[in-house]
């Protein structure tokens, strides 16, 4: 039976001494890092949250991980990769991609709106004061009650 730790208990582990060994094994598409501790159990990393088996697709990543953790010399085992099967370990996140879409959105707008500001702060025509305008859209609502008097 082999246990799950995270990232900061993996390290952990390692640094105080009580793995005896680190790899990298690879199976299907992906690559995990496992260990065997000083009692000789089996060990994998595996995600913060729900403590499932951290799935690399690439082995450059597990590399890097294994590298931050402080391991310098691990086995690497390829035996029961299979480069065709990658796409069977990527997780899918719909909720991530519509995330992205909504930020590429608001990006957009934003740039759109500071276009329309500085067009708005370049513009050359002088303003029209208040009393001015009410003038205008007096007179435009007279015409129109005449307009609907003459018709009825």
């Amino acid at each position: 039976m082999s246990q799950t730790l995270s990232l900061d208990q993996f390290r952990t582990a390692f640094h105080a001494g009580g793995l005896v060994s680190v790899a990298i094994s690879a199976s299907g598409g992906a690559f995990f890092i496992t260990a065997r501790s000083r009692e000789g159990e089996s060990l994998i990393l595996g995600t913060t949250r729900d403590k499932k088996r951290r799935a690399f697709r690439d082995a450059g990543k597990a590399v890097a991980v294994m590298h931050k953790i402080g391991a310098r010399h691990f086995e690497v085992d390829t035996s029961h990769w299979e480069p065709e099967r990658t796409d069977d370990t990527r997780v899918r996140r719909p909720d991530a991609a519509e995330r992205q879409h909504q930020a590429q959105q608001a990006r957009s707008h934003d740039a759109w709106f500071r276009r329309q500001v500085q067009a708005a702060l370049d513009d050359d025509r002088q303003p029209v004061d208040d009393q001015t305008v009410q003038a205008r859209f007096a007179q435009r609502r007279a015409e129109a009650r005449r307009l609907l008097e003459n018709d009825t």
